[in-house]
Parts: structure tokens; C-alpha cells; sequence
């Protein structure tokens, strides 16, 4: 199995161009914790890539089945994401993907206690773009369907911890 991490989606900061080129400046420890997910397909890297042993199919697709060919041991290939599409949530207002609005976490006391890392502090202070409750299967749906039909063979969902953070606005409390 082999798992994908953190890279392959298409991200930006709020103040960033959505631009081809989505997210790459923003690979430095940390930075990338403050972007939100612009699109639920890959990004450039991924899209742009060409197998030469597919008849120069592009694509993922194209990755997927060439990582497949090139190492028969691999069986599965899934790919990270977090709970809320990407550590800062969905980009607002970006057309072709789900509504989100920002909304700012709150640490339960649990939390507060168990949660102190740079993650969760970029979190807490940039927000997070969360889609609301009736509007999620749109988000996952569109995600999991694009993943499906590149091959994708599953995904580790993370940053888990968001719902505890975000729930109160939507009546749940963790105390």
C-alpha cells in the first residue's frame, strides 16, 4: 500500500491568485496549514504528469497505473485529506466546489490540553473554511468521486479533531 500525502490537492492562501500553478509556493513547514482546498481535482503536479508507458496518458490516473505496473507489490494507493477537504477547509466563494464560509475553531478544554502544536495554532488563527452540515455530501461526493476515477483505492481522512473544534456553532458541545 502507499499512501500520498499531503501535496497532491489544490490549495491556496485566501489573499493567494487562484492561479495553474495552485499552492506550490506554499510548501514550507506550516504554510500550507492556513490554505484552503480550491478545486477537488489534483493539482498541476499531478494533472500534468505523463506516462510514456501509457501511450502519454496524462494525469493520475496515469500516475496511479504506472506506480501499479512499475511496483507489482503495490496493491493500493490512497491519498490524505483532511476532515474539512484540507487543513483550512474549502476556499470561499470559489466556483466549482461546495459554499463554505470561515468560521473560527474554538478549543474544548480537552483540547486545550492535548492540542498544542503549530497545526492546530495556524487552524485557530486563520479559520477554517467549513461547508455547512446540509451541504457536506456535495464536498465529499465530489471529492471521493474525482478519486475513484483516477484509480484512487481509498483515503485516510485527518485533522479529525476540526469537528470537536467547530461543532458548538452547529449545537453540539464537547465538554
Amino acid at each position: 500500500m502507499v499512501l500520498i500525502d499531503d501535496g497532491w490537492q489544490s490549495i491556496c492562501h485566501d489573499d493567494d491568485p487562484i492561479s495553474d500553478k495552485e499552492g506550490m509556493n506554499r510548501t514550507s513547514a506550516g504554510e500550507q496549514m492556513p490554505c484552503r482546498l480550491i478545486k477537488m481535482e489534483e493539482n498541476y503536479k499531478f494533472r500534468e504528469y505523463e506516462s510514456i508507458k501509457l501511450g502519454n496518458k496524462k494525469g493520475m490516473g496515469a500516475f496511479i497505473r504506472d506506480l501499479k505496473e512499475e511496483y507489482k507489490t503495490i496493491e493500493y494507493v490512497y491519498v490524505w485529506h483532511a476532515l474539512c477537504g484540507y487543513w483550512g477547509g474549502i476556499r470561499p466563494k470559489v466556483q466549482g466546489i461546495p459554499p463554505a464560509k470561515v468560521v473560527t475553531p474554538k478549543l474544548s478544554q480537552g483540547l486545550k490540553m492535548t492540542m498544542e502544536d503549530l497545526a492546530v495554532d495556524k487552524i485557530v488563527n486563520n479559520g477554517v473554511g467549513l461547508v455547512p452540515p446540509e451541504a457536506v455530501h456535495e464536498m465529499y461526493e465530489g471529492l471521493h468521486s474525482h478519486l475513484q476515477s483516477v484509480g484512487i483505492d481509498g483515503v485516510k481522512v485527518d485533522v479529525i479533531h476540526l469537528l470537536e473544534m467547530l461543532a458548538e456553532e452547529f449545537g453540539v458541545l464537547f465538554q
